[in-house]
C-alpha cells in the first residue's frame, strides 16, 4: 500500500488598483508576479501548492497604464509557473487585467478593488 501525501491548495488574490500609474505599474506587477517561498519554509510547505492571481483594474487612467498592463499580461500569458528554480516551483501565478469603460471618470481605489 503506497502512502499518498495530500496536497493543499492555497488560493491568493493580489488586487492592484491602477490609476495613472505608468511610472510604477511594471515594477509593481513584476514584484507581485515573482513572489517566492523563502528557503526556510520550503520543507514545511512541501505539500502546499499556491495558486496566485494578480488582478489589476485600471480605473480610467489617462496615461499609458492600460497599454503597459496589456503588454505585461501578454508577457506572462504562457508563464503559469514563472521560471522559479525547481525547488521553488510550487506557485502557479496568473495575471488578470480589467479596465473601466472609455469615457468614464475615476471612481477611486475602493471601486477598483471591487471590480478586480
Amino acid at each position: 500500500m503506497s502512502a499518498h501525501k495530500m496536497c493543499s491548495v492555497v488560493k491568493v488574490d493580489v488586487i492592484i488598483a491602477v490609476h495613472n500609474a505608468q511610472e510604477t505599474i511594471e515594477e509593481t506587477v513584476k514584484s507581485a508576479m515573482h513572489q517566492e517561498i523563502p528557503d526556510n519554509l520550503l520543507t514545511s510547505l512541501s505539500n502546499v501548492k499556491f495558486d496566485v492571481v494578480v488582478c489589476c483594474y485600471n480605473d480610467a487612467s489617462t496615461d499609458k497604464s492600460i497599454e503597459m498592463l496589456y503588454t505585461l499580461k501578454e508577457e506572462y500569458a504562457n508563464n503559469a509557473a514563472l521560471h522559479h528554480d525547481e525547488s521553488k516551483l510550487i506557485m502557479n501565478t496568473t495575471l488578470l487585467v480589467g479596465t473601466a469603460a472609455k469615457g468614464t471618470s475615476s471612481r477611486g481605489a475602493g471601486y477598483a478593488r471591487n471590480q478586480a
